[in-house]
């Protein structure tokens, strides 16, 4: 490197480091930095309305199927444009084979098939924590026929009240024994009037909920 820049250049008749000094100036910083640099890739949209990326599947709108795409791999995040428009971006998952989909990415299908859609929202609310995970398996369980509606109503409390108050009311409703999304949404609101029962009761139901979910049945 040292013999390179005392070593004038032929098309200039400068050296290096002259050059330098007159270009440092006109410098500009770097548009991006190590959090937001990314990998670009190209790939084509899978009728499934994914990509794929590693071992796992991202999802975008399904009005990109067959097309194909730019997706840049980023430290956290995965984006994906379609001809240098953003049309989706998610969190980076480093587990393997997982599909990361955003459900209104799905909307035509979901109007042609609402039990997929309910389908979808338990596959999303079985992602959460072990608490909720339970619980909903409990649901379908008890009501082989009839879950959906459940599904329905937790799927919009997580998104109205977001994940650790859904985990709360959950608990609550779990130490009585009730199972359904209207006893959780009324937990949710305080709406729900019960007989009050003993700290000691309290403590022992929530105790049995908890090794249920840690793999015993109720």
């Amino acid at each position: 490197m040292k013999r390179i820049n005392t070593k004038k250049n032929q098309a200039t008749g400068k050296l290096p480091v002259e050059m330098l000094k007159e270009e440092k100036p006109h410098f500009l910083p770097l548009l991006e930095n190590e959090k937001d640099y990314g990998i670009m890739l190209i790939c084509k949209v899978t009728p499934s309305s994914v990509v794929h990326f590693e071992t796992n599947f991202y999802s975008v709108p399904e009005r990109y199927i067959n097309c194909k795409v730019q997706v840049r791999i980023r430290k956290e995040r995965i984006d994906i444009y379609h001809q240098n428009t953003l049309i989706s971006s998610h969190k980076r998952c480093f587990e393997k084979r997982r599909w990361i989909r955003c459900l209104s990415h799905y909307q035509k299908t979901f109007q042609k098939k609402p039990r997929a859609f309910s389908m979808a929202k338990r596959e999303k609310l079985l992602e959460k924590n072990e608490v909720t995970s339970s619980y909903i398996k409990e649901i379908v369980r008890r009501y082989p026929y009839t879950w959906q509606k459940d599904v329905d109503t937790l799927y919009h409390l997580l998104t109205a009240h977001g994940e650790e108050k859904l985990r709360g009311a959950i608990l609550r409703a779990a130490k009585y024994g009730l199972f359904g999304g209207s006893y959780v949404e009324a937990f949710l609101e305080n709406s729900l009037e019960l007989v009050p029962v003993s700290e000691k009761t309290s403590s022992s139901s929530l105790t049995f909920y908890e090794s249920y979910v840690k793999g015993g049945n109720l």
